[in-house]
């Protein structure tokens, strides 16, 4: 569903112009085009556009806004499999397994330099915020790797700063092009924080319960495997995504019906349903 529509398509074509641009002969040419053409929804990104919409601004004005995102992205990707020992991505083989630690180092270098370059355009505010979206995901990222027996509080603002904030970030910048308000950029920022949150708690309960054989485990995994039992283990974790995943859709709603509200609470829907339902009934959140 999502890779029909224009935005999925919009941000396609921007990767492919990206890679495509990258000199033929470029060492790095061959590991970008495998690390940015995955099987990815493009989530953010594609959220960022919507949110554009969703103020009546043309995507266009925001799509190299959205490239820089779905870049750094990447490139968070790619470390975080460096620091997991992660193998499989998706289905594909992870960039540090098929072309070395090196080569994948300076992909993920390279990438975030070119997600500064694409956002530097943009005015202050647009900068500032995608600045301090890239020093909270790191914060999150070392949270990841010096604990392993998250207490709650822990195991919240680990995926707050490493997962969320890149979705709160993706709404927030589509936002400030779409030129809302103060008041509406606090309440995109609270969805899509909540929708990464929702996303991180879901697939962190559905690797628990190997709903899905080809993800492999991190670190949040872990911790969510030190509770205390399973059963409550999973309650905690479906009234926690419960939860933020109201609060997201109740924050859309304000919005008169449009493509974009739709197409919004359509990403919503899709936090709780790629994954495998046969186990305790994870679509419950949908309820």
């Amino acid at each position: 569903m999502i890779r029909d529509w224009d935005e999925y398509i919009h941000i396609n074509k921007a990767i492919t112009g990206f890679v495509d641009g990258i000199p033929p002969m470029s060492k790095l040419r061959s590991i970008t085009d495998h690390v940015c053409n995955s099987n990815g929804k493009k989530i953010r990104p594609i959220t960022l556009l919507l949110v554009t919409r969703l103020g009546g601004q043309d995507v266009a004005q925001a799509v190299d806004a959205a490239l820089a995102i779905e870049l750094i992205h990447t490139a968070s990707l790619i470390h975080d499999d460096i620091l997991d020992e992660g193998v499989m991505r998706r289905g594909i083989e992870t960039a540090h397994k098929r072309y070395g630690h090196a080569l994948a180092m300076l992909c993920g270098d390279y990438l975030i330099s070119k997600s500064i370059e694409l956002i530097s355009a943009y005015d202050h505010d647009v900068v500032k915020d995608f600045g301090v979206m890239g020093m909270t995901m790191a914060e999150g990222e070392a949270m990841d790797i010096q604990q392993f027996d998250f207490a709650d509080k822990e195991y919240f603002e680990c995926i707050r700063n490493k997962t969320a904030i890149l979705f709160a970030t993706s709404a927030v910048l589509g936002g400030r092009i779409a030129g809302f308000g103060a008041d509406d950029i606090s309440g995109l920022y609270r969805f899509g924080e909540c929708v990464g949150m929702t996303y991180q708690i879901v697939d962190d309960l559905s690797e628990v319960y190997n709903m899905n054989q080809n993800k492999r485990s991190d670190r949040q995994t872990v911790a969510l495997e030190n509770a205390s039992g399973q059963d409550e283990l999973l309650n905690k974790g479906i009234d926690a995504a419960r939860g933020y995943l109201e609060q997201a859709r109740s924050i859309i709603d304000n919005y008169d019906d449009c493509d974009a509200k739709t197409k919004l609470l359509d990403i919503t829907n899709l936090m709780v349903m790629d994954t495998d339902t046969s186990t305790h009934d994870m679509l419950a959140l949908n309820r």
